[in-house]
């Protein structure tokens, strides 16, 4: 509908331009742009209309038939770019450096609480304190068999000292929990500011650095991101220099800089941007050196060990003081040793935010996604060969194809069930023969 107007003809040869369009308007709040080949007539663009490839004419210059078709046109658009959007919440986009809302993370629920319940199986965290909770748990019902055939211990334990130290042990798990957080926290922390220098370096120095250079620098920029991941997870990961460490980098970049600062051309608002480059250029060795810190050194060893020390004591003896509770007691024990190694375990895993076995942060995928013409993507506007997958469930399973399905539990259960009970049968038999053996030892006693 727009191109039929008369005042589209009058950027074509022959045909003349209506009153009132050659002159160029006066810009006004909202955000104005030229037409170029078409006589300098400005377009105005509303707020509202995002998105709106036309903008709003004076109404002195359209009729009310062309009003009627640009208003049209607008809410079509605006329809077009609402479905967009809509698009991009559910969806990453495909091209890294494509302009386009932030992809928003998944997050849970109060509802998604059966997901988790089904997804136990194939925790992670649960893999990684098994033969802890296995250890436990087998003692659990070795006390609950003694004490049922040989009514050995005759009663429980008494509970004062586990009520004494629950206090302690909680502030323990918590305050190893929260530095781990904090570590991790502040890894993704150092990955956002380290993008936003390095698209700064390439953002401030383009227009002052001649075309060969600044492509130059463009490309060590982004070769930065597969650098600094395998310098801090030992991961190489596609088009890898080897050799070449992210402060070497830097300092070719700054190298690069300074030569462009000594020539005698080099006009004073340039030395101010170059300056500014450098400036980026030492901020990103401070977070560099930052993140080396967070991967090489630990949280101080004593505080785990001790931690480690006091949980495995309480939970080995809190069967002793839940005899009363019968044949449900080793099923309780387990489920409180679940809780509280699990949290322990959490808090070792985060850690190393760049090397945590169960949430790593993507280094490379976050310093190459966004940025639009600053972009660190070794290819922009090709899709992103950085494979990040979903992490939402447990049990998603990546086939061949790079399709995502949810393994199904049963199989898993069934098998984890199977362990136990021969688990259960072993302990049994030992505790049998130990009776037996000590039932001949108090014969032979008798005889002697």
């Amino acid at each position: 509908p727009i191109s039929a107007h008369p005042s589209m003809a009058a950027a074509t040869p022959g045909v003349p331009r209506p009153a009132g369009i050659g002159a160029p308007r006066q810009r006004s709040s909202h955000l104005s742009f030229p037409l170029g080949p078409r006589g300098g007539a400005l377009w105005q663009r509303h707020a509202v209309g995002a998105g709106c490839p036309v903008t709003a004419w004076s109404h002195s210059q359209l009729s009310s038939a062309s009003l009627a078709a640009v208003s049209t046109a607008c809410f079509r658009a605006r329809q077009t770019s609402r479905s967009r959007m809509a698009s991009y919440a559910t969806a990453p986009r495909e091209a890294e450096g494509g302009a386009g809302p932030l992809g928003v993370a998944e997050r849970y629920s109060a509802n998604d609480w059966w997901q988790h319940v089904i997804d136990l199986p194939f925790s992670r965290i649960l893999k990684r304190i098994a033969s802890q909770l296995t250890f436990v748990t087998v003692l659990a019902l070795g006390v609950w068999y003694s004490h049922r055939e040989a009514n050995w211990p005759s009663q429980q334990f008494p509970v004062t000292p586990l009520t004494l130290c629950s206090a302690a042990l909680g502030l323990l798990l918590v305050f190893r929990t929260t530095a781990a957080y904090e570590r991790w926290q502040l890894g993704q922390r150092h990955a956002y500011q380290l993008r936003h220098n390095l698209q700064q370096i390439m953002h401030v120095g383009r227009p002052w650095l001649p075309p060969e250079t600044f492509m130059a620098v463009q490309a060590q920029v982004r070769s930065f991101p597969r650098i600094i991941a395998q310098h801090l997870t030992g991961d190489a990961g596609e088009g890898f220099e080897y050799g070449i460490g992210p402060r070497d980098l830097m300092t070719r970049l700054s190298e690069m800089v300074a030569q462009r600062c000594a020539e005698p051309d080099v006009p004073t608002g340039a030395l101010y941007a170059l300056d500014r480059v450098q400036g980026h250029i030492s901020e990103s060795l401070r977070l560099v050196t930052d993140m080396e810190r967070l991967a090489s050194e630990a949280v101080p060893r004593d505080y785990s060990r001790h931690t480690s020390r006091f949980l495995t004591g309480w939970v080995c003896y809190l069967p002793f003081v839940m005899l009363d509770s019968g044949d449900f007691m080793p099923i309780a024990v387990a489920t409180v040793s679940w809780a509280l190694l699990s949290i322990e375990e959490i808090g070792h895993t985060l850690e190393d935010p760049f090397n945590s076995p169960t949430q790593p942060l993507r280094l490379q995928a976050i310093l190459e996604t966004g940025g639009g013409a600053h972009t660190l993507a070794s290819r922009p506007g090709a899709p992103s060969t950085y494979k990040t997958g979903s992490d939402l469930w447990e049990r998603t399973r990546v086939d061949k194809d790079g399709s995502q399905t949810l393994r199904s539990g049963t199989e898993k259960v069934a098998k984890v069930a199977a362990q136990a009970a021969e688990a259960v049968s072993g302990v049994v038999a030992a505790v049998s023969e130990a009776a037996d053996a000590s039932s001949l030892l108090g014969e032979a006693g008798k005889k002697f």
